[in-house]
This record gives C-alpha cells, sequence and structure tokens, in this order.
C-alpha cells in the first residue's frame, strides 16, 4: 500500500467537508420540485453543465482502460480511446442531441422517445424499452465506476476493495439526495479544476523525467495505410514493459 502523505489528506478531507456543507446548501434550492431537483430548474448555465458532463467521463475506471489499451497495443491504444471514447460521443451530443434536449423540456430520455414517438402503442413501446435499457446501461456504469475506483482507492488506503467503494458511494449519495443535480454539478466543477491542476502537475513532471530505458518494440508503430488490417493491432509483451516497470 502506497502511504498518502499529509497534504493528500487535507486536500481529500476538505473536499469532502466541502461537498457535505454544499449538500446542505443546496438542498433548499432542490426542493422546489422534480424539476428542481432532477434539472436544476433549468437554470444551470449551459457552460457549467458541460464541465460537469466532462467530469463524468473523467473517471479512475477509464483512465486505468486507457493505460491498459496503451500498455497493450502502444501508442495506437491512446488513438484508438482519443477516437471512440472521446471524439465520436461528444460529436454526436453536441450536434444532433444537445440543444433537442434542453428545449423539449423532458426530464428522461424515455420521457423523450414518448416526445419523439408520441403516445401510441409505438411510442409507449419506445418509452417502455428507453426505461428498462437506461436501468440496465445504469447498473453497468455503476459497477464499472465502483470496481475500478475500489481498485485504485485499495492502494492508498488501508481497507478493503469493497469498503472503499462502500464509502464513496455512501458519499455520492448522500450529497446527491440531499441536493439534486445542483449539488452533482457543483461538485463536479471542483472536481473538474482539482483533476485539471493535477493532470498538468503530472504531464510537467512526467516530461521533466529523463528515464534510462527503451520503450517496447512496436510501441510507436502506426501504420495509415493499413491501421486495423492483419497485425495492424500488435500487442506488446510483458517483457518489453519489465524494466519501466521496475524503475
Amino acid at each position: 500500500m502506497t502511504q498518502l502523505a499529509t497534504v493528500d489528506w487535507i486536500i481529500v478531507l476538505g473536499f469532502l467537508v466541502l461537498v457535505t456543507i454544499v449538500g446542505f446548501a443546496l438542498s433548499r434550492a432542490a426542493s422546489g420540485g422534480l424539476n428542481d431537483y432532477f434539472l436544476g430548474g433549468n437554470k444551470i448555465p449551459w457552460w457549467v453543465l458541460g464541465i460537469s458532463t466532462s467530469t463524468s467521463n473523467f473517471d479512475m475506471s477509464g483512465t486505468m482502460i486507457i493505460v491498459a489499451a496503451v500498455f497493450g497495443l502502444g501508442y495506437k491504444g491512446f488513438l484508438v480511446e482519443l477516437r471512440g471514447g472521446v471524439g465520436l460521443s461528444l460529436a454526436f451530443l453536441m450536434v444532433f442531441l444537445a440543444k433537442w434536449l434542453r428545449r423539449s423540456r423532458v426530464m428522461t430520455s424515455a420521457e423523450w422517445m414518448k416526445l419523439r414517438f408520441g403516445t401510441d402503442r409505438q411510442g409507449r413501446a419506445a418509452h417502455l424499452l428507453s426505461a428498462i435499457a437506461n436501468i440496465v446501461l445504469s447498473l453497468g456504469m455503476i459497477i464499472y465506476f465502483c470496481t475500478g475506483a475500489g481498485k485504485f482507492l485499495t492502494h492508498f488506503l488501508p481497507f478493503s476493495e469493497l469498503t472503499c467503494t462502500t464509502v464513496m458511494v455512501t458519499i455520492g449519495l448522500l450529497y446527491t439526495l440531499m441536493s439534486g443535480l445542483y449539488g452533482v454539478v457543483f461538485t463536479d466543477v471542483v472536481q473538474m479544476i482539482l483533476l485539471s491542476f493535477t493532470a498538468l502537475y503530472i504531464t510537467v513532471v512526467a516530461f521533466g523525467m529523463v528515464p534510462d530505458v527503451t520503450l517496447p518494440a512496436h510501441f510507436l508503430e502506426l501504420n495509415l495505410e493499413n491501421p486495423v488490417g492483419p497485425g495492424a493491432l500488435r500487442l506488446a509483451s510483458q517483457a518489453g514493459w519489465q524494466p519501466i516497470l521496475e524503475m
């Protein structure tokens, strides 16, 4: 287990206290009705919602998957994630969905189906299927996030993966129940500020390091004429990474 420094504990505990205070402070704003609780009364600025959405995709599980892709595929692994995990999804949301969903005043994607296809038999079927699909996908995403966070936190805290996950979910559940979307968005903005500064700091430190090691064979290999053909996604061997892992 890696020991956290005193400043790390101060940041973590300070953030938890801030989240709790914000949850209580915003509970009144979220108590005006379902629209205020789930949609922030449609008063939250678009750029704040954008930051919140970005933070939701800036998670430990996703970072672990990206590292695994780079570990196995080299530089190509990062390009795969940059294309499929960022570019495509954000482009479709921005161009085709964001403005429609904002103007529709619906609360869920299932309601959007009724608005889009009507309230007849086909519209109700689309509404039901959307609700079921969202429940299944939400459960999968919760498991995905919790598993990654538990595996990460157990390296820094003297607790099991299950305990770390339970504590994290409990804290998130408390401020979400208290303040609804207001609390979620505010904490996401604070998290994005912390994550951005952390990412910049790590980047500067990483580029300042010049390790006397050789990257695995084929790490920087990129065949633009045959990007997905036979042999294009060549896996790096464990032995190729061993000198770096032992540093």
